[in-house]
């Protein structure tokens, strides 16, 4: 047995409860992605897009996702179009974007299209077709 001591000093956990903050938004445009910047780095589940149809065809609403991908990188996220799409006049498009949280799991607060760490934006792109009575 020796007399030796060991002193190990006192460690504090920080918590992280600071709400992460969309600081700047592009939106979804022909040759341009919808693009949310926020001030630290954040992570998203996924997200949908669905494509309503502006063209007198009565179709239902159908789904885009395929059209589509969510690309996560820090503090950017992006739905972009993948290549060799390209968005179609007389439509709607509507983007969520699924379960926005900072590193530490905190939701941005509610305002600027987020609603409970949930981001929805729609588009409308031209309208090309002549009026109908």
């Amino acid at each position: 047995m020796t007399d030796e001591t060991v002193s190990v000093p006192t460690l504090m956990t920080g918590v992280d409860d600071t709400l992460p903050r969309l600081v700047r938004t592009q939106r979804l445009g022909y040759t341009q992605p919808l693009q949310l910047i926020f001030d630290e780095p954040v992570t998203a589940a996924g997200f949908g897009v669905t494509t309503t149809f502006l063209d007198y065809s009565g179709a239902a609403d159908q789904s885009a996702d395929g059209d589509f991908e969510l690309v996560v990188s820090g503090n950017v996220i992006e739905v972009r179009s993948k290549e060799g799409m390209a968005l179609s006049h007389n439509r709607k498009y509507h983007v969520i974007i699924h379960a926005i949280r900072d590193l530490g799991g905190n939701a941005p607060a509610d305002g600027n299209s987020i609603v409970n760490g949930e981001y929805s934006y729609e588009m409308t792109t031209r309208d090309t077709l002549a009026p109908r009575d």
